[in-house]
């Protein structure tokens, strides 16, 4: 049946059930002024009907949808394989298998001279054609977290303010008074100079995939193939490849990771407090 008739025949059909509803209803047990409502939406619905005839593509997924659910993605999730260097997804029949390569390299072309520029230009050119693979190069900026670091310089802070403590009740020389002053001062200007400033890491990073009937089979067909396109850019720009394993994949697929919590943290409250001042 078409959409438009079938619309208009639901609404037609609900707009005179109100009306026959209202009308034999007795006012005891349906006051007028509930009548009065049921007439109006009965009128309303009776517009709908006739408005299908343009507007079906706008109303019938209005009438159909059930839910607030809003779709981000139509794939299966992944998850990390077993020998934890690697994500894998299945795609219908099919398990497909990523493995992600860090690749240490620090050099800037601002740094370079004329001919130094050329010949990384021809080291890249090499690096593209090593493979006959698809594989994607990617470079990623991201805000490092600090947390771990700033929880053990309050540790030794804490540690040389209670050393300050000691020393006094010992009644300890005005030197070794003067040496734990300077650390606890030492450690606060560490702190506050950490706490206050972002630091970024870039990671350049090579991915290559595989696929398979079975998730085994995926795995172990990526990581040869990881292990040549290792051999092959080591030994093109000179450098030691390592392949990045564990929750360290979560940087380069995990959005939230990009952001530590310690940073988004000290961001709100920041924000908060700039609120509140002004």
């Amino acid at each position: 049946m078409d959409q438009k008739i079938f619309l208009f025949g639901i609404l037609i059909i609900a707009a005179f059930a109100l009306i026959i509803a209202g009308a034999l209803i007795p006012s005891q047990i349906l006051p007028y002024p509930i009548k009065i409502i049921i007439y109006i939406l009965a009128i309303f619905l009776d517009v709908l009907a006739f408005a299908t005839r343009y507007y079906t593509y706008i109303m019938m997924p209005l009438f159909k949808q059930r839910k607030k659910n809003i779709t981000l993605d139509v794939q299966e999730p992944y998850w990390i394989a077993g020998s934890n260097d690697a994500i894998v997804r299945k795609i219908g029949e099919e398990f497909i298998a990523t493995t992600f390569i860090l690749i240490p390299l620090y050099r800037s072309a601002t740094e370079m001279s004329v001919d130094e520029k050329l010949s990384f230009g021809a080291q890249i050119g090499r690096l593209i054609s090593i493979n006959t693979e698809p594989v994607r190069y990617s470079t990623q900026l991201h805000v490092m977290d600090k947390e771990a670091y700033l929880s053990s310089i309050r540790d030794s802070l804490n540690m040389s303010e209670n050393e300050i403590i000691e020393l006094t009740q010992k009644n300890a020389s005005q030197h070794e008074l003067d040496n734990a002053k300077g650390r606890v001062t030492m450690w606060r200007n560490m702190m506050e100079r950490m706490s206050i400033e972002q630091s970024f890491e870039l990671m350049l990073y090579a991915s290559v995939s595989a696929s398979g009937t079975k998730e085994y089979e995926a795995t172990s067909i990526v990581q040869q193939r990881a292990r040549d396109l290792m051999s092959g850019i080591s030994s093109t720009l000179g450098i030691t490849t390592s392949i990045i394993t564990g929750n360290e994949m979560l940087k380069v697929i995990e959005p939230d990771h990009l952001i530590p919590y310690s940073n988004v943290r000290k961001q709100i409250n920041a924000n908060i407090s700039g609120e509140q001042n002004g």
